[in-house]
């Protein structure tokens, strides 16, 4: 029933809409907190994630520059894949085994753990450019698993708490990875510049949100247009 595959993946879309929603109230709720935490002397920030960072793509840092940053998120990614609910992010779909025939219609770049890891070894013939790329395809696996599988699958709902968990380790290591970036774009002769102070990773945080929230409310005005029940 050509129809109902069409509402389905409607639905599908919605509820995707809905993730990113999700993810952006947690980072307004992080800037939120941490000027509120300052405001009362308190300074740090609460948990929360951040998804602005992927979608910038990977600069041109290469990971071999970035030793350390890479063992921390090797490290990271370590403490997601050894949680009990990572078993099915480990290895590729099995498109065929589970019948999932309309799988590759919707998920156009497919990505699991096992995949990552063959890349950061450099096994398929590629490298990782950057700390970046990596945290970009970690990402791409969850949110794969929460546009394919409703908000209501046990799937989906893996999928967010472990994405949740990511980007709230990744924020912690962000200002390294954008001081250490800052320093391979230095010439020889320049001033090198100081770390990233919290305040610098929460402005830019903040800014990043808002560049989002303007297509993410067309997209809302959009399906409000179409109507879903």
């Amino acid at each position: 029933h050509p129809a109902v595959s069409e509402v389905d993946s409607f639905r599908r879309q919605v509820d995707d809409l809905a993730s990113k929603t999700d993810v952006l109230e947690r980072r307004v709720n992080e800037v939120v907190g941490f000027y509120d935490g300052k405001k009362h002397g308190s300074g740090g920030r609460r948990a929360s994630g951040s998804s602005r960072y992927a979608a910038n793509g990977a600069r041109d840092s290469n990971c071999k520059g970035m030793p350390d940053l890479t063992r921390q998120l090797t490290g990271i990614i370590r403490q997601i894949t050894s949680h009990e609910w990572s078993a099915p992010f480990l290895q590729p779909v099995d498109v065929v085994g589970l019948q999932l025939d309309d799988y590759h219609k919707i998920i156009t770049k497919p990505m699991d753990f096992s995949t990552i890891q063959n890349k950061m070894e450099g096994k398929d013939g590629t490298k990782y450019k950057s700390v970046r790329e990596i945290y970009s395809d970690v990402r791409l696996i969850f949110t794969n698993a929460m546009t394919y599988n409703d908000e209501h699958h046990d799937v989906h709902i893996m999928a967010k708490l472990l994405l949740e968990k990511f980007e709230e380790k990744w924020l912690q290591l962000l200002p390294k990875v954008e001081n250490e970036e800052r320093k391979q774009q230095v010439e020889p002769n320049d001033v090198p510049t100081t770390d990233t102070s919290p305040e610098d990773a929460i402005a830019k945080l903040a800014k990043d949100t808002d560049d989002e929230v303007g297509p993410l409310m067309d997209c809302y005005s959009f399906y409000c247009c179409v109507g879903i029940d």
